[in-house]
C-alpha cells in the first residue's frame, strides 16, 4: 500500500486485540447494567410489593434514625479525642503524637514524596509475602481509642471525686 492510505487489513494484531478487549469490556458493562435494571424492576420477594403498615414504617424510620445517631456519635467521639490529643489531656499520648508529627515533617522535608509513596506501595504489596500471618490494623484508630473523649473524661472525674470522698470519710472515721 501507498503511504497515507487507510487499508483496514494493514492494522497490527495489537490494534485488533486492543479493540476486541475494549468492545468486550464495553459489552460486559452494558449487560451488567441491563441486569441491574432487571433486578431493580423485578422484586424477588412477594411481600415487597405490599404496602407496609404504619407501625412497620415507624420501626423502619426508628431503625434508620438509630443508625444515624450512632454514626454521628462515633464521629463526634473521634473529633473529641483528636481535640483531647492536642489539649494534652493525656500527656504521654500527646507527646507521642507531637513526636510523630515532627518526625513526619522532617521526613517530608528531606525525602521526596515520590520515594515515600514508592516505599509505602512496595511495603503494602509485599507484606503478605514477607509475613503470611500479618493482619492489617489501623494505627491511627488504635491510637485514638486510647485517648478519652469528653464523656469519658467527665465519667473519670466523677469516679475520682467519689473515690476521694470515700478516702476522706475513711480517714475521718479512724
Amino acid at each position: 500500500g501507498e503511504a497515507g492510505t487507510t487499508d483496514p487489513t494493514s492494522g497490527s494484531i495489537y490494534q485488533f486485540l486492543a479493540r476486541w478487549v475494549g468492545f468486550k469490556s464495553f459489552e460486559t458493562w452494558i449487560i451488567s447494567a441491563e441486569q441491574q435494571d432487571q433486578v431493580v424492576k423485578e422484586p424477588d420477594d412477594p411481600d415487597e410489593g405490599e404496602d407496609f403498615s404504619l407501625t412497620a414504617k415507624m420501626k423502619m424510620v426508628m431503625g434508620v434514625c438509630q443508625t444515624v445517631q450512632n454514626s454521628l456519635d462515633l464521629v463526634a467521639s473521634y473529633c473529641e479525642r483528636v481535640k483531647n490529643v492536642f489539649n494534652w489531656t493525656i500527656p504521654f499520648l500527646s507527646f507521642m503524637a507531637a513526636t510523630a508529627l515532627i518526625s513526619g515533617t522532617l521526613l517530608l522535608y528531606f525525602v521526596p514524596l515520590r520515594w515515600i509513596f514508592l516505599i509505602w506501595g512496595i511495603n503494602k504489596l509485599t507484606v503478605k509475602l514477607r509475613d503470611p500471618t500479618y493482619e492489617e490494623n489501623q494505627e491511627l484508630l488504635n491510637f485514638l481509642s486510647r485517648v478519652p473523649s469528653d464523656v469519658e473524661l467527665s465519667q473519670m472525674r466523677i469516679i475520682t471525686r467519689e473515690s476521694s470522698k470515700r478516702k476522706a470519710l475513711k480517714s475521718r472515721r479512724k
